[in-house]
């Protein structure tokens, strides 16, 4: 059986990939997304539920935390699987909210219950760092992301390919780049400022190096290799831009 969240992935890439060839989505697309919200929805008032039949243990209250975090971020990334504009993500700024607050409260429980014999930090479930990561690069309220970061530095056990150090540093690198330029309105990052996309190549060195492809109006993470295919570039976005940078844990 296939879960939420790997739906929510396959979703993106059906979906990216139709766009991509039509231009735009088509009204049963719409469909698939907000039948893929509102299951999201009856789980969340399913767990809700839950809550108020048992008495969580110290370990389910880390458990329904991590789940609610996930959910929140799945949330968010189903509701915007194909952003015509990144500004978008600014009126799901509560969400983000929420899913620090669920974060922060998972992290505080492991760590307060986590051995102090040594150990490999690590599990093959993934867990906060995508949440955490996705509010740090999606979320442009300059307080919020940084609140992500924070959470972000605290010693997260690696998740299957999701490291924690790899990911904070491309975050903190986004932010930098998308600061650059603030709308002077909002003071958030304008629209042109803004990452889109952002492929991080797993395959560090041994000096600790690793590559990451940036795009800007440019849908989908890691799609492609410059030069950017001319169906790529997003008619409404004429400053399409990518370019690849190295970093060094």
């Amino acid at each position: 059986m296939i879960d939420l969240r790997s739906r929510a992935i396959i979703l993106g890439r059906i979906i990216g990939t139709k766009l991509i060839v039509q231009g735009s989505l088509t009204d049963d697309d719409q469909q698939i997304i907000d039948d893929c919200l509102e299951v999201q929805g009856n789980w969340l008032r399913a767990v809700r539920d839950l809550e108020r039949t048992i008495t969580p243990t110290k370990e389910d209250v880390i458990t329904l935390n991590v789940l609610k975090a996930q959910h929140y971020c799945l949330y968010i990334i189903t509701h915007r699987t194909v952003p015509a504009a990144h500004t978008g993500y600014d009126q799901l700024f509560p969400l983000f909210k929420v899913l620090l607050h669920h974060s922060k409260l998972a992290i505080d429980s492991m760590q307060q219950s986590r051995s102090s014999s040594p150990a490999a930090n690590f599990t093959f479930e993934m867990g906060l760092i995508i949440g955490l990561y996705t509010t740090a690069c999606r979320c442009r309220c300059p307080n919020t992301r940084r609140e992500a970061i924070a959470l972000l530095e605290r010693d997260l056990p690696r998740e299957g390919l999701w490291d924690a150090q790899q990911h904070l540093v491309v975050a903190k690198r986004i932010i930098e780049l998308e600061e650059s330029e603030l709308d002077p309105i909002t003071g958030w990052p304008s629209e042109r400022a803004r990452i889109w996309s952002a492929q991080i190549h797993g395959d560090v060195d041994r000096d600790g190096k690793f590559q990451v492809w940036f795009a800007k109006g440019h849908w989908g993470e890691g799609r492609g290799s410059p030069p950017l295919p001319p169906q790529w570039v997003l008619d409404k976005f004429p400053r399409t831009e990518i370019w690849r940078e190295w970093f060094v844990l």
